[in-house]
């Protein structure tokens, strides 16, 4: 399963749980996000939103399959553990979906009251 998500993923949509309703989140000109998993075990997260920006570069990534989800856990090359733990889905077109941890805090049901997922392309 982990294979299937090698490669580098943009960022379409982003959705955030409004009143328990996923709630799409209107993204700007200049905005971008993106992920990419490499087969070497390094992966990157980037995403530059609302004029603010964000990278990670991680030097492990790991993903086991648990009732079609797949679950990611990363330590960052300075050594730190972040305890960095996503899920996703790949869906039948040929996205991808990334949830956030809060999305599991309502055990899984998929609304929670605060949540976040973005939908992704293979690039």
């Amino acid at each position: 399963y982990a294979t299937r998500l090698l490669g580098k993923w943009k960022l379409l949509h982003r959705y955030e749980i409004k009143d328990k309703q996923w709630v799409e989140t209107s993204l700007g000109a200049d905005d971008e996000g993106w992920r990419e998993f490499r087969d070497i075990g390094t992966s990157t997260y980037y995403e530059r939103i609302g004029g603010k920006e964000l990278r990670i570069d991680y030097d492990y990534w790991g993903a086991r399959d648990y009732k079609g989800w797949v679950f990611q856990s990363y330590e960052g090359i300075d050594g730190e553990s972040y305890n960095d733990y996503s899920a996703f889905t790949l869906n039948p077109d040929g996205t991808l979906t990334a949830y956030s941890l809060d999305f599991f805090d309502a055990g899984g049901e998929g609304v929670a009251d605060v949540g976040r997922k973005d939908i992704l392309v293979r690039e």
